[in-house]
């Protein structure tokens, strides 16, 4: 039947016949969701990819989540050699 249109029949399951509603689309459109927001509280976003001063927190939906790497001053000769005589 599938195969009529392109698609082979191992790529259609059918629907549960005692449920009348799917429980999984909504679930997974709430736990994409809760990755989302999670996302946004770590002051991230979803973008296609990260940059290079950014790492993956997690997935959004297929899209990553971007995190701003935490950026770490240098240590100069000044502040090495006052560290030193601590």
């Amino acid at each position: 039947m599938w195969e009529s249109i392109g698609l082979p029949s191992a790529c259609w399951t059918p629907p549960d016949q005692n449920s009348g509603t799917s429980v999984i689309p909504q679930k997974k459109t709430r736990e994409i969701a809760e990755r989302k927001r999670e996302c946004y509280l770590v002051r991230g976003s979803c973008k296609s990819e990260c940059n290079t001063w950014e790492y993956t927190y997690n997935y959004c939906n297929t899209e990553p989540c971007c995190v701003v790497r935490e950026y770490q001053k240098p240590i100069t000769e000044t502040q090495l050699s006052t560290i030193r005589q601590m």
